[in-house]
């Protein structure tokens, strides 16, 4: 009877220990659900929150100084704003000047902005140690107006025949290349057939980014000669050396690429079916005959 009782309390045990490490486990693992989904509750918060982060209220032209108006705060998820480039203030902005045009509704970013101290305007827009120097250009010269601001070009010159200074014949050489474009006229703006844009006759000049030798260069080249653009990709960085071109050397040079000239070939005809003639001379018959391109003749003699 005692053992009996003793079995008993052994399974009770048993199975109470079995049901005590269950709950455990249950407890344990409800915990981790909870924390799961407290972590996920704040995240959903702090992304719904998000950051107050500047943008622009309308289109921020180049060179212009941003005003108050101009730009506005909007929250975003902070994943969404790039990392040290944003503004949270809008008055870390005011008066700043936009080195490229910033579209309404767009995050106003630092590399997008000339330095505080730059100043307003074209000089804003220039690097330091680098100069503005606009030169004059017609249609043809200016690439018939698709030169826009931002573009790179390579200058060239054509200095006219002038034997005062020893210029015996015309002579054409980029002396530039890689050049920045600043300004098309009096715009600022990489903008293309927009209303009231002006057009490539409404653009005498273009504005380039020199260092103070080239622009000595430019200058003496515009009063020597005339001035020409060469419109460049972007990112095409390759410098080319040229010898330049001589009007003289020019003349009479074979086109590149252009087939040689095709001059008529004539076979040799037999000795027998040359065409001949007697002529008579003298006391002699001279027998005369002609090759079949008639630029050669043999002359026989014979005795009458």
């Amino acid at each position: 009877m005692a053992t009996q009782q003793t079995g008993g309390r052994f399974k009770a045990i048993l199975i109470l220990g079995i049901s005590l490490a269950a709950a455990v486990v249950a407890v344990v693992l409800v915990f981790r659900m909870i924390q799961v989904a407290q972590q996920e509750v704040a995240k959903a918060r702090e992304v719904a929150e998000g950051t107050d982060v500047v943008v622009a209220a309308r289109d921020l032209n180049v060179g212009v100084p941003i005003a108050a108006e101009d730009v506005a705060l909007r929250r975003m998820p902070r994943e969404a704003i790039p990392e040290g480039v944003a503004f949270t203030t809008t008055t870390e902005i005011l008066e700043r000047v936009p080195r490229e045009r910033i579209l309404a509704n767009e995050i106003v970013r630092s590399e997008r902005l000339a330095v505080s101290e730059a100043g307003i305007g074209l000089n804003a827009l220039v690097s330091p140690g680098m100069r503005a120097m606009s030169v004059g250009v017609t249609a043809v010269s200016g690439v018939s107006g698709f030169i826009l601001p931002g573009n790179y070009v390579d200058v060239i010159v054509t200095i006219r025949p002038d034997e005062s200074s020893g210029v015996k014949s015309w002579i054409s050489r980029a002396f530039l290349q890689g050049v920045k474009v600043l300004a098309v006229g009096s715009s600022l703006e990489a903008v293309k057939d927009k209303p009231g844009a002006p057009k490539a006759k409404d653009k005498p000049t273009v504005t380039l980014e020199l260092d103070l030798q080239q622009a000595e260069e430019v200058a003496l080249s515009a009063s020597k000669g005339d001035i020409h653009l060469v419109l460049r990709n972007d990112i095409d960085i390759t410098r080319v050396a040229t010898q330049g071109a001589i009007a003289s050397a020019l003349v009479g040079k074979e086109v590149e690429g252009a087939p040689a000239p095709v001059r008529p070939v004539y076979a040799a005809a037999p000795a027998e079916s040359k065409p001949m003639s007697e002529v008579i001379v003298g006391g002699q018959v001279q027998e005369v005959r002609f090759d079949q391109d008639g630029s050669k003749t043999i002359t026989v003699q014979k005795k009458k």
